[in-house]
């Protein structure tokens, strides 16, 4: 007797704490709902103050899929990117990236984009900034088979609040040889108000590992 097997579907994790900020709490309701439609979504966060290495660490430990896919709460990726991404993390121990420019949406940006009728296909507007970010470390983004983020030991929870440990994980991904790629297509970023919470003290005593190559993992 045959017998079907339901397929899991991809989970992705998104590292979150409501801050008391309308602008991504807004992002997040309709993000959420978004990635919901075709992924199983983690909603990950830590004790005590927040902190986004180990809000996405967790994230990845908790998931039970293969290919570890973290996005922040204030990002849209069209869904192919992703699964673009996942195909190429399966292949090889490398970090994938699911966009090769990251767009930042103005505030008035972001109304054009709420009020788009159809996200299935490019957005038909530029953003007002745009990064490449394979010259400056750009977050928001991270493709990687699960084994191989743990391997590395996840990002630098020594990082307070957020604003930093994207450098540090890419200067890990550099000095442990694990190469980063990248899926063509925007990340784009929904506008609000800056809120960087990281400790200057801790930002160029930890950094500073990470970029003289003292920060790597032997795998």
């Amino acid at each position: 007797m045959s017998r079907l097997v339901r397929k899991m579907k991809q989970q992705i994790i998104i590292p979150w704490r409501d801050i008391d900020c309308i602008y991504r709490k807004r992002h997040f309701d309709f993000l959420f709902d978004y990635y919901s439609e075709e992924f199983d979504v983690i909603l990950a966060d830590n004790d005590g103050d927040f902190n986004r290495s180990a809000a996405r660490n967790s994230g990845v430990r908790q998931s039970e899929s293969e290919i570890a896919v973290v996005i922040d709460a204030d990002n849209y990726i069209p869904y192919k990117q992703i699964y673009d991404a996942i195909r190429a993390a399966g292949r090889k121990d490398i970090l994938v990236k699911p966009f090769y420019r990251f767009g930042y949406l103005t505030e008035e940006s972001t109304e054009l984009f709420y009020n788009l009728q159809d996200l299935s296909g490019a957005i038909d507007f530029e953003p007002t900034f745009i990064q490449q970010p394979e010259a400056n470390f750009t977050g928001g983004a991270y493709v990687m088979k699960k084994e191989l983020w743990l391997k590395l030991g996840g990002m630098d929870e020594g990082f307070v609040g957020w604003g930093a440990e994207d450098d540090a994980f890419h200067l890990l991904c550099k000095n442990s040889k694990i190469p980063v790629r990248y899926v063509d297509g925007y990340d784009y970023h929904l506008y609000h108000p800056a809120h960087r919470v990281t400790s200057a003290f801790n930002y160029n005593k930890l950094i500073t590992e990470y970029v003289n190559g003292n920060k790597s993992s032997r795998i």
